[in-house]
């Protein structure tokens, strides 16, 4: 049977996908904006 989730893990299409996505670009920038708030 063929498994997608094994596939995109095996190929690194999904870590990839993540490291050029503009999502988790917004999501480091909303944890920074996080921890600059509680760090003052």
């Amino acid at each position: 049977m063929f498994d997608q989730r094994t596939w995109f893990t095996q190929s690194g299409a999904f870590s990839n996908a993540l490291s050029y996505s503009p999502l988790r670009d917004n999501l480091l920038y909303l944890l920074n904006w996080e921890n600059s708030l509680f760090s003052q």
